[in-house]
């Protein structure tokens, strides 16, 4: 009572309410302002990570959807394209693979002129006489969808032109369990699909939800994201083109929703939490600081410092009270919970660096994926392209004069040798970026290597009257590398340079030692590379452009890309020096070791490629 009765005289007078009101503002406020700015935060990130995730699921859905309309129209591509007359033998094709098309479509008919033919599905029904091909612009698309009205949802049905006569198309009317599902989006995420003129063509939230949400989303014209309530629940969302307008003829939006408690709750429940231990604190800081100011102000003015310290995030001050009670033990645990804290950031910005280091290496990673298989798909589509159009030449020109049907065949054989080498390219680069190819490092001579390769080379050679020079490769000594390898390098360089050297002249292959390094030098008497082209042709399917007529190079640019792979798996360096008209000279340097500081450079700067084959 009496301890009680001395706080409350010392808040009663004017320099006990003055300090604290201090301790309370310097103790107190500057927690409440940390919390709400952190609160604050939290939101901001949660809601940034809502808007990702939901934009990860609207984006998985588009391509989903656009897949399955891309697997359906090839159904009914493979139909066309393999009948002779397609009103006569798409229903051969429709008989044989009446399992799998059932799955996916209702009903399929051909359309010649005004009379439709069904091939499968409901006879009963004569489907209706859609529009013309010329009305649905199918010649440049290839297929085009039409919404017909249904119960709920409008039936999708896809027409793809015929391949003889160009007013017969064939009409797959959709199975909407197969194009439409609950499993398009993850549990608990709402579905909506908007086609032309805001129609609904699928939803998961029901007609009136689906209806109301199709009007919030008008007043929202070009917005991505956004947010509504309904029923006293509040839900984000994300909308996002699907990529069928330009091969199908349509606009389709893909729009997904959740409730916003999916992110937010547990930060309401620890709002709730903080107000209430807030409230706590300040009842604690009160009777505390009543105490201490009885006993003595000096310590809390220099508590008042050392949290003003902590408060400009200056956690190196420590805070010294020797006045033998509990204050020395409270500037004790004051400064273990600056060291804490101090500990606690330095941990936080390690991590926070980390996280962005994983995400722009995230972000690159993807990226050059993006343009590898673009790449991939570029350099194939060229040779496929020429092998599918000689070989319906030759089957739609069965009578054909012999030399002609040769040299279509020998056109033929040409593209798939081309294409076999390309894929046998692009596997080794393949793994060996991956890191999941062997390498066998041994003691080797690269002089009997390198004259080998020269050996074989030379009737490639001869064909031209190109002359492989070797007299200026010298005695070099051992040193290790993988054998099959380094020949690789040296075919891709030499064939490189007969393949650009003019008729009739020479190319030399030099090597020599030079301060501990193996030097190796292919020379030619080509066109040359420009300076701008030297920077890039060691990168995958990058080329210099070397044939003056046409401008074109005259390979799939990946040749050396994996002899600069191969070289820098040696520890090795690769370059060139040019000049247009001048020819060209590529160095390759290796460096003269053993096997075991081969493999403790390999592994200290590519450690994953030197596992295991499984």
């Amino acid at each position: 009572m009496d301890r009680l009765r001395g706080n409350y005289k010392i808040l009663a007078s004017r320099l006990g309410r003055r300090l604290l009101v201090r301790v309370l503002l310097c103790a107190v406020l500057p927690l409440a302002v940390l919390a709400w700015i952190g609160q604050d935060e939290s939101y901001q990130r949660m809601e940034r990570q809502g808007q990702m995730d939901l934009d990860r699921e609207a984006r998985m859905t588009a391509l989903t959807l656009y897949d399955r309309l891309l697997f359906v129209q090839a159904d009914l591509q493979d139909l066309v394209n393999t009948a002779g007359s397609l009103a006569e033998d798409v229903a051969v094709g429709v008989e044989r693979r009446r399992g799998h098309l059932a799955t996916r479509f209702d009903r399929i008919w051909v359309q010649d002129g005004q009379q439709p033919w069904i091939l499968l599905g409901d006879r009963s029904q004569t489907p209706p006489v859609l529009e013309t091909l010329e009305e649905l612009n199918l010649r440049n698309r290839g297929a085009a969808i039409k919404m017909v009205a249904g119960q709920r949802w409008p039936a999708v049905w896809l027409g793809v032109r015929g391949l003889k006569r160009s007013q017969e198309v064939i009409w797959g009317q959709l199975n909407p369990q197969y194009l439409w599902s609950d499993a398009l989006v993850s549990e608990g995420v709402n579905l909506l699909v908007l086609g032309p003129k805001e129609k609904v063509l699928f939803d998961t939230l029901g007609p009136r939800m689906a209806s109301e949400l199709r009007d919030h989303l008008q007043r929202l014209p070009g917005e991505r994201f956004f947010e509504w309530e309904k029923a006293e629940e509040k839900f984000m969302g994300v909308r996002r083109r699907a990529l069928v307008r330009q091969r199908f003829g349509q606009n389709w939006e893909v729009v997904v929703s959740r409730e916003r408690d999916y992110w937010f709750a547990e930060i309401s429940h620890l709002r709730d939490r903080s107000i209430l231990l807030g409230f706590l604190a300040v009842l604690l800081v009160v009777l505390v600081t009543s105490e201490q100011m009885r006993r003595t102000l000096v310590p809390i003015r220099n508590l008042q410092q050392a949290i003003a310290a902590v408060e400009e995030q200056r956690y190196d001050e420590t805070l010294e009270l020797h006045s033998g009670d509990e204050f020395q033990e409270l500037g004790s645990a004051f400064n273990r919970m600056t060291e804490q804290l101090a500990k606690i950031t330095a941990e936080r910005d390690q991590v926070e660096a980390s996280l962005v280091e994983s995400r722009d290496r995230a972000i690159t990673a993807a990226k050059l994926e993006t343009e590898f298989l673009a790449n991939v798909s570029h350099e194939l589509r060229t040779p496929m392209t020429s092998i599918r159009s000689f070989a319906e030449i030759l089957r739609e020109y069965a009578d054909e004069d012999p030399q002609s049907r040769q040299e279509f065949l020998d056109i033929i054989v040409t593209e798939s040798e081309r294409l076999t080498r390309l894929i046998e390219q692009i596997l080794n680069f393949s793994k060996m970026q991956s890191g999941t190819e062997r390498w066998d490092f041994e003691a080797i001579a690269l002089d009997e290597s390198l004259r080998g390769v020269c050996k074989g080379l030379e009737p490639v050679a001869s064909e031209r009257r190109i002359k492989i020079k070797t007299d200026a490769i010298e005695v070099l000594p051992a040193t290790a590398g993988d054998d099959d390898r380094l020949r690789q390098v040296w075919i891709n360089l030499l064939s490189n340079a007969i393949k650009f050297s003019p008729d009739g002249l020479e190319v030399a292959a030099k090597a020599w030692t030079d301060e501990g390094f193996i030097i190796v030098e292919i020379q030619d008497h080509g066109p040359g590379i420009h300076a701008d082209d030297q920077e890039i042709i060691f990168e995958r399917f990058r080329q210099a452009c070397t044939d003056i007529l046409t401008d074109k190079p005259g390979g799939a640019g990946l040749g050396l890309a994996i002899a600069s792979a191969i070289v820098r798996r040696h520890l090795g360096t690769i370059e060139v020096s040019s000049r247009p008209g001048k020819g060209a000279t590529f160095r390759v340097r290796l460096p003269v070791v053993n096997v075991a500081t081969l493999e403790a450079g390999f592994e200290a700067t590519h450690p994953v490629l030197l596992g295991s084959d499984d």
